[in-house]
């Protein structure tokens, strides 16, 4: 669905000012670092992917006056030509790379960087009609401060380490000059990711899943002021100029890690008896049926409509033919295996479905004709 993919998200990069690309690459998109039970994901960066990309006729005027003769997606990644626009890009990618000869390319980099690289392959796949809607700026940052609300926020390295189904945030400090890339490149080893910061990260956020959960990386540097005419020298600090742009968003209490404080605290025994589980006494759950103008779309994208998120924490709860019942007009309830489940499925004969396979529960999973059932807070 290379092309469907271009074509769903074409409305944003057309009428979105802060975008200027989509690209159907994902740097960190390793088998091991993305979800592969949910092929919905869409993610912005302000670092260019490259790798299959598609961008306006008036983009391509602007930047073609100074096309370079070689290293063309260095040209991309400079600030001055990007203007610190965002590129759109599927957390699944849509394409893969081939071949192992080139002018930064050997048989070693493509095994270790692009080799196991994650590509969807369901021909059944199909985008959501609203997609595009999701990735606006306004919409996007507005889903992303609802899922810092409703993760844990890591204190201690051992929480990356054990299971979760809550999504995991890691406040971190790290300058991302390439110079100093001796300071994260065995934490990025430990978590199978480009150790190059700025790859697939935007405003210092990296948002990739480790031993299947979700982790969001949350750099907090703030580069040294500097003259005009020296930070030009030093491009790679212009784009992380709103790197503490989420600090407001950091519970008190939650410590700010140097790289290597944290991969020692992760290869540390773990405590007996751990749990995760955040507190949400006093929370109300509100139980949120998809409207049919929301058909296709996922539990997060429903419950941000409400001005809630969702918690997949508490999807089993509701996955059960009676409670679907109470929302939906089902005339008939079985069990299915999907992230887009519990749902009504009016194509299918107004069929009601629950999901029969734990690992499978997801707030972003989403199908084109299904209307999701969500727990929203």
């Amino acid at each position: 669905d290379f092309m469907e993919f271009f074509v769903s998200v074409a409305p944003t990069v057309e009428t979105d000012d802060t975008l200027w690309i989509a690209s159907a690459w994902n740097d960190n998109g390793f088998q091991e670092n993305v979800n592969v039970k949910d092929h919905s994901k869409i993610l912005r960066t302000d670092q260019f992917p490259g790798l299959g990309w598609m961008l306006l006729r008036s983009i391509w005027t602007e930047i073609s006056q100074n096309w370079p003769a070689n290293q063309w997606d260095w040209y991309m990644r400079n600030p001055l030509t990007s203007k610190w626009r965002d590129c759109v890009y599927p957390e699944v990618p849509r394409d893969f790379h081939t071949g192992t000869r080139g002018t930064f390319m050997d048989a070693d980099t493509h095994k270790k960087y692009f080799d196991r690289i994650r590509y969807n392959t369901d021909a059944n796949f199909r985008w959501s009609p609203n997609v595009y809607k999701e990735v606006r700026v306004e919409n996007y940052e507005k889903s992303f401060v609802e899922t810092l609300k409703s993760s844990v926020h890591v204190t201690e390295g051992w929480q990356l380490e054990v299971p979760s189904d809550i999504p995991l945030v890691v406040w971190y400090v790290q300058n991302p000059h390439p110079s100093q890339e001796k300071s994260v490149k065995p934490l990025m080893e430990r978590f199978g990711i480009w150790h190059q910061l700025m790859r697939g990260s935007r405003q210092g956020v990296h948002e990739f899943w480790y031993r299947n959960k979700k982790v969001i990386f949350i750099n907090t540097y703030n580069p040294p002021k500097m003259s005009h005419e020296k930070m030009k020298k030093q491009l790679w600090f212009w784009g992380y100029r709103k790197q503490t742009k989420w600090i407001s968003y950091k519970p008190k209490g939650i410590p700010v890690f140097k790289p290597m404080d944290l991969l020692y605290q992760m290869k540390q025994p773990l405590p007996k008896d751990v749990s995760l589980e955040p507190n949400f006494a006093g929370v109300d759950v509100k139980i949120t049926a998809a409207s049919k103008d929301q058909t296709g779309e996922s539990c997060s994208t429903v419950c941000v409509s409400k001005h809630l998120s969702c918690n997949a924490k508490y999807l089993p709860l509701i996955n059960n033919c009676d409670t679907l019942k109470e929302y939906f007009n089902c005339k008939k309830c079985t069990e299915s295996v999907g992230g887009d489940q519990p749902n009504f499925v009016s194509e299918e004969g107004d069929s009601c479905l629950v999901n029969s396979d734990p690992s499978y529960f997801s707030c972003e999973g989403h199908f084109y004709s299904a209307r999701r059932l969500c727990p929203c807070m």
